[in-house]
């Protein structure tokens, strides 16, 4: 687009006022225009849509061009090197080829001379073609004439597209003023040499004096001189820049020169004409194409190679799969966003070609690196999973391609989530595991399987529909059952137990059976079985060692006596539970509600009261608690080196008596208990036996606190278990004879039974306790 209104604007800013001179501006851009919609050649610029033009703008549409080489020597220029990507040994040859091409066509069909070829009208479509653009200037030419040229004066203030560059112009043409073809032979000359030198060979500054001494210096020679110009263009290039027309190389000459002699070149130039060549024809180009890859630089595979193949994808089906072969070992070297734009749309577009199903399995790892998590798991992995269950063509190339999947599983998982292995993966592997007949698909099939548990597929899944898939294998190939055993083998540390014992182990029991095994494979089949075996003996012993307690026998509970193991059990006292007048009469022991070792019994209450039952002395007592986890939380145990046993009570919250574990660590004494206080025999006359039984307490009936126990009232009848290696006598514990209350604690008398030790008697030691119990 030009915007007249801006021209006009910068003619009158730099003075110009000859409306003829601006006129001859647009005419020039018109001609262009013109002669561009006119004349059609792959090497020339096309046009889309004609020239619009109005009061302020002129317009015209032309095919995606991406620069001019003009642009491509500044960047080489600025890089100090030839090879900037787009510019390096084959881009110039094919380049210059087409731009030899155009001129020939010029020439001989067209019959015009260009008479501005340079640099900035040499123009890079999308593809990395050279186009020749800059038509503005071209002139009839009729063969066997000689006319004279008219060359307008150069106006450094008008814009350098309406005038001729001279650094680029033939001698002939600007001072013999004879226009001829060979003209643009002479331009060729000076762009190839502008290419590798950077710069253009002449310095005229479009004023032909200038121009005229440059050529009388020999400034062409001294160009060609230059070492970054090739050694094989060195019998080429001085012939195209000779200042005799009769001796300057034709155009037909130059393209069948040692410089277009490369086997690149050719093959690119077949691709130009792929789609007009013969089907045999193509298979065998794309086959060396695909050999000659590594030869060609980057910027031709991804710009001129890639683009026409992606438009002959898809022509015909027999060629999809060499074709996508080379597409994506071009592919392999882009970026992701660049495969994303250029190759996924077209294997989408022939995705359900057999070719193109076989190319995505044969590079897969192209698609794993090319592509992102989504992008493989939306496009590319529902053309694998179908790949599994088609029947579109030939069994035999089904179960191939089946086979290669299965192989790439691996590969595949490593890109999905666990959601999609679950839902996308693992049911196509399951259906074709279950209908294959081939020996092959089957045995990757069991592969797969191995794959997926290892990378965590679902334990429900597992339980619920693997196990049962593999319970009904009836093949029994000896590969087959290794196999299988593979994956039984992963399943062992993921199933439950009984699982294991009930599901996987008969399973590999019954593959063991089959006579085809080795003895090496029947070792390993038990080796596995012997293993889970192992696994369930561990699992089992840990669960019935915790389970023990359960059956009666409380674990961790060190009570210092034998006896306490067949002692009272928490639901022997939940079903009978005892009374007070039961407790204190000694009937209890029926009940197995406490045991002694010796003969000597408990006598009723009565007689305890009465100092009438059995003597005894009581021994040293020591208590330490033990609680077992499965004991009841309302029971104490103490232990005494008399080995005796004593469940002591202590207080609920509502301020109730019961037997709970008590956080009393200490010892009752170390030497033989002093004799309790006895009270007056005249005493116990005043004492009322049945209110007694009827509410029994322990402790204070005030709820005051002794030896560290709170006394109460108690809820739950109390049982304990006493026994005693030596015989002993128990005095009668009666109350004072000022009191009726038993709740009151009896104090011991300071004089001690069995030793001149005296007994700790402070507040909260352990025979207070003992004393408040009975």
């Amino acid at each position: 687009m030009l915007d007249k209104r801006a021209l006009n604007q910068y003619f009158t800013e730099s003075g110009i006022t000859n409306k003829r001179s601006i006129e001859e501006v647009f005419d020039r851009l018109r001609r262009e225009v013109s002669a561009l919609a006119k004349i059609r050649h792959p090497s020339i610029v096309r046009i889309i849509e004609p020239l619009e033009e109005s009061k302020g703008t002129m317009m015209f549409v032309t095919e995606q061009l991406t620069g001019s080489i003009n642009s491509l020597i500044g960047e080489s220029r600025r890089s100090s090197t030839l090879d900037t990507g787009d510019l390096d040994e084959l881009v110039i040859q094919r380049g210059l080829l087409q731009v030899t091409e155009a001129l020939m066509f010029l020439h001989q069909n067209a019959g015009f001379v260009h008479l501005d070829v340079q640099p900035s009208s040499v123009l890079v479509d999308s593809k990395g073609d050279w186009k020749i653009g800059g038509l503005g200037f071209i002139e009839k030419f009729e063969s066997g004439s000689s006319g004279d040229f008219y060359l307008p004066s150069f106006d450094p203030r008008l814009p350098s597209f309406s005038q001729i560059n001279l650094d680029y112009a033939a001698p002939e043409l600007i001072l013999d003023r004879k226009l001829d073809p060979s003209n643009d032979v002479f331009s060729l000359g000076c762009l190839i040499l502008a290419i590798y030198t950077s710069h253009s060979p002449l310095s005229t500054n479009n004023n032909p004096s200038a121009y005229k001494n440059e050529v009388s210096s020999n400034a062409i020679q001294r160009a060609l001189r230059s070492p970054s110009i090739p050694q094989y263009l060195n019998s080429v290039l001085p012939r195209l820049l000779t200042r005799n027309t009769m001796d300057r190389i034709t155009l037909e000459s130059l393209k069948q020169s040692e410089f277009f002699d490369n086997p690149l070149v050719r093959t690119v130039n077949f691709l130009d004409n792929f789609s007009a060549r013969l089907p045999s024809e193509k298979k065998v180009f794309l086959t060396g194409l695909n050999n000659m890859l590594p030869q060609f630089p980057k910027s031709v595979l991804q710009r001129k190679i890639l683009q026409g193949l992606l438009d002959d994808l898809g022509t015909d089906s027999g060629l999809v799969y060499g074709i996508l072969r080379i597409i994506l070992t071009i592919g392999n070297d882009m970026s992701q966003l660049g495969f994303s734009e250029k190759i996924l749309p077209a294997i989408r577009r022939v995705e359900k070609e057999p070719g193109c199903q076989s190319a995505i399995v044969d590079f897969l790892n192209i698609f794993l690196s090319r592509l992102s998590s989504d992008e493989f798991k939306k496009y590319i992995l529902p053309i694998l999973m179908s790949m599994l269950t088609k029947q579109d063509t030939t069994v035999s190339a089904d179960h191939e391609q089946q086979k290669e999947v299965l192989v790439k599983i691996k590969q595949i998982v490593e890109k999905l989530d666990f959601v999609t292995i679950k839902n996308e993966v693992y049911p196509p592997v399951a259906e074709i595991f279950g209908k294959t007949t081939s020996l092959a698909v089957k045995l990757q099939s069991l592969n797969a399987f191995h794959v997926l548990v290892e990378h965590e597929l679902d334990k429900y899944v597992i339980t619920e529909k693997l196990i049962p898939l593999l319970s009904k294998m009836k093949t029994r190939e000896p590969d087959i059952i290794m196999a299988a055993l593979n994956v039984y083998s992963s399943l062992t540390t993921i199933v439950d137990i009984d699982v294991l014992a009930t599901s996987l182990i008969p399973q590999i029991l019954a593959l063991s059976l089959e006579s085809s095994l080795t003895v090496e494979q029947f070792g390993e089949l038990m080796q596995k079985v012997r293993k889970m075996l192992d696994k369930i003996e561990q699992d089992r012993k840990k669960r019935l060692a915790r389970n023990l307690p359960q059956q009666g026998v409380p674990t961790g509970l060190n009570t210092g006596s034998s006896s306490f193991k067949n002692g009272p059990s928490r639901s022997a006292a939940n079903e009978a539970p005892l009374d007070f007048n039961s407790l204190i009469s000694g009937n209890s022991n029926s009940a197995g509600r406490y045991t002694s070792s010796t003969t000597d019994n408990l006598d009723d209450f009565g007689s305890l009261m009465s100092g009438s039952g059995p003597s005894s002395t009581i021994a040293p007592v020591s208590v330490r608690q033990t609680v077992s986890p499965l004991m009841p939380t309302n029971a104490l145990s103490t232990t005494t080196n008399s080995s005796q046993s004593i469940l002591l009570p202590t207080p609920s919250r509502s301020g109730a008596m019961a037997l709970e574990p008590s956080r009393f660590t200490g010892s009752f004494g170390t030497t033989t208990a002093a004799p309790l206080q006895t009270a007056k025999p005249s005493s116990a006359s005043s004492i009322d036996w049945s209110k007694a039984t009827q509410k029994p307490t322990f402790g204070a009936t005030n709820n005051s606190s002794h030896g560290g126990f709170q006394s109460g009232t108690a809820s739950t009848s109390v049982g304990y278990t006493m026994t005693s290696s030596t015989s002993s006598s128990i005095p009668p514990l009666l109350p004072k004879p000022s009191t009726t209350n038993w709740g009151t604690p009896l104090q011991p008398q300071n004089k001690s039974l069995a030793s001149s030790s005296s007994v700790n008697t402070k507040p909260g030691n352990g025979l207070d306790q003992y004393q408040s119990l009975l």
